[in-house]
């Protein structure tokens, strides 16, 4: 594989991801440039790497932050078929719909072929390998080679497959964030509409900066790719669905919601680009808004939130999503909470925390406590993805319960979720330290967490007034 990076690549990595110093940085970059201007697809991709600036850029190193250029970048090296631009793009998001496009150009519809192909750069000692190892990881662990090939991995093998490929970027000496899967993605847009797109498999990506022409492509693809196109701000949303007939679309507007069916792609089209022009209008020939066709398009977005929460294993919020869709006489909301229910009944685990997530009420009290301890404690009773999410809800079921009696019980379950490196349960602890005035734990456990690099708890720091007692811990 020694053939699969330019020597002027390799060093340009060198100077970037293990010197990481500005002044290495602003050389390497440099130096991927003149590759990439040569015709250099794989320098193209690393390349679009470096105006992203921190945590892409680890250590001291900076050169500057331009999302315009990366992107300019990244589709540059995809277009010419580059594997690494594919990495490149997996690692942070999922492809643009035109992106798509170009994905099919090179790979058809043979995904497996691409991700083993991707695989192939990261196979070797050299410096281009070992970041390609670290894109992959990333690739895996945020899900983007499941938003690849339409086959959603279960978290845990999700997660040591991006183990395998993270600890052969760090044996190579590439500087870079190890614990990546809280990373907040960078987002400086200010655009009006954001583009969603529900893709077949459940999962959703979401795009700040695109133009009209994705919607183009999106339609065009709409069949084998796409299980929703939406544009939405706040709670306001135009959503397209593609049925046998004629296209769905749903819309909210100012709290007001309507129905549409339409035969033609192209008047579709149209109406995409009037809602990113900010032409909405859903009073006009052509749109349902009695109660009947109303109610079906509030039923269909709890439906498609609970979706999302589920592909997220946000399964408290996914009850919540089904009962508000089943408080409607939503018949299919109504059919999934009865299947969880016979799940449980036969010891499935994900049932079970379901279950007992179905205890707490939308307000956030538990109605059924002893109920929600049984199911957990099952959970709990031998391994499998949902223990720490168990532990988690288990110690907040024991603080509703009581806090006093319960306290070591709670400690407990927190700690080990600690110990599991499960940062939700983690956080919880150290709030459960900071409630109960142990000042000191509160703080070192914040620390490690922001070393880890947590978002929330990083955001919670920025967020604390400074000069209390709370910020003189770190």
């Amino acid at each position: 594989m020694d053939d699969k990076f330019q020597p002027i690549v390799q060093e340009a990595v060198d100077l970037i991801w293990k010197y990481n110093d500005s002044k290495s940085c602003e050389k390497g970059q440099d130096m991927l440039r003149r590759a990439a201007d040569d015709g250099d697809a794989e320098a193209w991709a690393l390349l679009s790497l470096t105006y992203l600036g921190k945590p892409w850029i680890g250590g001291n190193g900076n050169v500057g932050t331009d999302m315009a250029e990366a992107e300019h970048c990244l589709k540059k090296s995809l277009s010419e078929g580059s594997p690494v631009g594919l990495l490149a793009i997996l690692a942070r998001r999922g492809l643009y719909p035109t992106e798509e496009l170009d994905f099919w150009d090179y790979w058809a519809d043979e995904k497996e072929t691409a991700v083993a192909e991707m695989e192939e750069y990261t196979e070797g000692d050299g410096n281009g390998e070992g970041l390609a190892a670290y894109l992959l990881g990333m690739a895996y662990l945020r899900g983007g080679i499941d938003i690849l090939t339409g086959k959603r991995l279960e978290k845990r093998e999700r997660r040591q497959l991006a183990k395998t490929f993270m600890e052969r970027a760090r044996a190579q000496g590439i500087k870079m964030n190890y614990n990546p899967e809280e990373m907040s993605p960078l987002d400086d847009s200010d655009a009006d509409w954001r583009l969603k797109l529900w893709l077949q498999n459940g999962m959703a990506i979401t795009f700040d900066r695109y133009d009209a022409e994705e919607f183009r492509a999106a339609l065009e693809i709409m069949e084998d790719t796409y299980k929703v196109i939406e544009l939405y701000h706040d709670e306001d949303y135009l959503s397209v669905r593609q049925t046998e007939e004629y296209y769905e679309l749903h819309a909210m507007l100012n709290g007001k919601g309507a129905l549409r069916r339409e035969p033609s792609r192209e008047q579709v089209l149209c109406l995409l680009r009037a809602w990113f022009e900010g032409k909405t209008d859903i009073s006009s020939e052509g749109w349902q808004n009695d109660d009947r066709a109303v109610r079906y398009v509030k039923w269909q977005r709890y439906l498609d939130k609970a979706e999302v929460c589920k592909n997220r294993d946000d399964l408290e919020e996914m009850v919540t999503a089904f009962r508000q869709a089943a408080n409607m006489d939503c018949g299919k909301a109504m059919v999934r909470l009865t299947c969880y229910k016979k799940g449980a009944d036969l010891g499935d685990y994900e049932a079970l925390y379901v279950m007992a997530s179905s205890c707490r009420g939308e307000d956030g009290t538990w109605q059924d406590i002893p109920k929600a301890i049984a199911c957990l404690r099952k959970v709990l009773s031998e391994e499998n993805d949902w223990q720490n999410e168990a532990r988690l809800l288990l110690a907040q079921v024991f603080m509703a319960q009581n806090p006093g009696k319960n306290s070591s019980r709670i400690e407990s379950l927190l700690a080990e979720t600690k110990y599991d490196k499960y940062f939700p349960g983690w956080l919880e602890l150290a709030h459960y330290y900071k409630a109960h005035g142990r000042i000191y734990q509160y703080g070192q456990e914040m620390d490690a967490l922001i070393k880890a690099g947590y978002e929330p708890a990083i955001k919670e720091k920025e967020d604390m007034y400074r000069g209390s007692e709370w910020s003189e811990l770190f």
